[in-house]
């Protein structure tokens, strides 16, 4: 089972949400500039929520990244069950199922989190996520990840592979990972004597 974000990992959050910030006349940095903690005193916290909710609700209106139809067929043809996952509100459930389908997004379930650590057990393969706080949570738990390489994660380089594109991405997971349930379909049996 691969976990597999949604905001700046299938389609880019970030310049809709610098718009937003910066035409409701909050002074943010452009997002190729951003750090984790990019808004904190700029933008009070609740605002800061509330922006971020109406940029997923507007989500239907963006397109996906490019080869995010692509990325997401590489996996499911490599046999994972693929577990598309965001932190937003639980109302936008419909509309974020609705963007996926529109787009023609291969998943198997959608799962929307106020904590997206919590939904890895032992059946998680892979995470795939821009998130430090998600990244790291990962690789305390020996659970493989990897992602995009943003300004606000690329601290983890000497920990994580991270790319600059999602075709990048699906190389390194296609040349360096195996889903479980194909390694068991293939492993020979102990002979007894």
């Amino acid at each position: 089972m691969v976990f597999v974000d949604i905001d700046d990992t299938l389609w880019d959050f970030g310049t809709p949400f610098y718009v937003k910030l910066y035409t409701k006349g909050y002074n943010v940095l452009p997002p190729r500039l951003w750090e984790w903690h990019f808004a904190k005193g700029i933008v009070p916290i609740d605002k800061f929520y509330k922006i971020t909710r109406e940029v997923q609700e507007e989500q239907i209106n963006y397109e996906p990244y490019a080869y995010a139809q692509k990325f997401l067929k590489n996996l499911k043809d490599m046999g994972y069950t693929i577990v598309v996952e965001s932190n937003r509100d639980q109302e936008l459930y419909f509309s974020t199922y609705k963007w996926l389908e529109k787009h023609n997004l291969i998943f198997d379930d959608l799962i929307i989190s106020d904590d997206k650590r919590k939904l890895f057990n032992k059946n998680t393969e892979l995470v795939v996520d821009d998130s430090p706080i998600v990244l790291e949570y990962a690789l305390k738990q020996r659970i493989p990840a990897t992602g995009l390489l943003f300004n606000w994660n690329k601290h983890l380089l000497d920990k994580i592979k991270l790319h600059k594109t999602l075709k990048q991405c699906s190389k390194y997971i296609q040349t360096n990972f195996i889903p479980k349930q194909i390694v068991k379909q293939h492993t020979v049996p102990a002979f007894s004597t």
